[in-house]
């Protein structure tokens, strides 16, 4: 599971890099980290019981 994370995670951080000022673009890359980051914290509730 933390290879998913980090994959993603990198993913989103060369996109940030990369990406021209586009405002609509970088919200939704925001919009895309924090439902990533909600997801992960609900699969490791499921998985681990924390």
């Amino acid at each position: 599971m933390p290879e998913i994370y980090f994959c993603c995670h990198n993913l989103a951080y060369g996109l940030k890099i990369f990406c021209k000022n586009d405002n609509d673009f970088s919200q939704q890359l925001k919009d895309f980290e924090f439902r990533f980051e909600m997801n992960m914290e609900q699969n490791r509730i499921k998985l681990f019981g924390y």
